[in-house]
């Protein structure tokens, strides 16, 4: 039996879809910074980073220090290690 490529976008898709599905409701701990849902913790890594994009585009990199990126580097292994626990506990 042969994949397609078509397929395998399908595979994914639907893994995702469970991993996705058991992570949006649960509380994500950011330590010492606050508790999110994955959708909020989500948009706010995306608004971050957004934003990040922008003032180096702009040639703009003052503003943002080191504790401007402690956060975003707390947000991201947050999800990062949420996002892998749900994985496993799915395989």
């Amino acid at each position: 039996m042969k994949i397609t490529v078509e397929r395998i976008k399908e595979i994914i898709k639907e893994e995702y879809g469970k991993v996705r599905e058991h992570t949006e409701r649960e509380e994500i701990i950011v330590p010492g910074i606050a508790v999110y849902d994955w959708d909020t913790l989500q948009s706010n890594i995306v608004g971050k980073c957004g934003d990040l994009v922008a003032r180096a585009a702009r040639g703009e990199f003052t503003g943002i220090g080191d504790n401007e990126f402690e956060v975003l580097s707390r947000m991201w292994k947050s999800m990062k290690e949420t996002q892998e626990r749900k994985e496993e506990e799915l395989a």
